[in-house]
């Protein structure tokens, strides 16, 4: 993770940290490799939304796309915001990249417009 700071996610007894992302604000992860990388993200539900919203993460290389993801998701029933009380996270959906030998930078960000997501990363 390059430069932001974590959004607590309460799950219960658990917390996890996310980082916060949109169209306006990407976020930029560096991994070396040859690795996996997941990207694990959550929908940031607003008072405004349905029960189920769809979303988009594009992965950009460069200016190189090397992934487009496209999401379900619907409100958790069991894991809140703690610095958003007003915002209701949604189900976890994960996708997974290839990441190439050696130093590699990547920026992801939500394609759809208004919408946020929170995300974590696990590199494997």
């Amino acid at each position: 993770m390059v430069h932001k700071s974590s959004v607590d996610i309460e799950l219960g007894d658990k917390q996890l940290q996310y980082f916060e992302c949109s169209k306006n604000i990407p976020l930029q992860v560096k991994a070396t490799g040859p690795k996996t990388l997941r990207i694990i993200s959550r929908l940031m539900f607003s008072e405004e939304m349905g029960s189920q919203e769809s979303y988009r993460i594009h992965v950009k290389s460069g200016q190189k796309v090397v992934g487009t993801y496209f999401f379900n998701t619907e409100r958790s029933s069991s894991s809140k915001v703690r610095s958003k009380p007003d915002i209701v996270p949604g189900k976890w959906r994960s996708c997974e990249l290839k990441v190439l030998k050696g130093e590699n930078s990547y920026s992801i960000e939500v394609f759809d417009e208004g919408k946020a997501i929170l995300t974590r990363f696990m590199l494997y």
